[in-house]
């Protein structure tokens, strides 16, 4: 992941705050499953990787654990962070398909 080019492109959208906490969540994702974004996105554009970060109301009812292998603590809300990673990561890929 090119986390410094990121955060450039995305604070003129939107403020460094937000391209911090975006290249932050990225980053978690690329430690924590032990992948590269810019792999993923090179082998089919990151559609495989978005759908293993779904997560449903349902799974948050049942208060299971992401199938992906991310881990959350006790009293968090488990499908807004999903939800929140998921946009970091989407966001993550449209930086890279403005780079093709």
């Amino acid at each position: 992941m090119n986390e410094e080019k990121f955060r450039m492109w995305f604070e003129k959208q939107k403020n460094y705050h937000t391209a911090r906490t975006y290249a932050a969540r990225c980053m978690r994702i690329e430690e924590e499953l032990n992948i590269d974004l810019d792999d993923e996105y090179r082998k089919d554009r990151g559609s495989s990787l978005l759908d293993r970060l779904k997560y449903s109301c349902e799974e948050q009812r049942q208060r299971k654990q992401p199938q992906c292998g991310l881990k959350f603590g006790e009293n968090v809300d488990i499908y807004t962070g999903m939800n929140s990673l998921r946009a970091s990561v989407r966001k993550y890929f449209e930086f890279k398909s403005k780079d093709d």
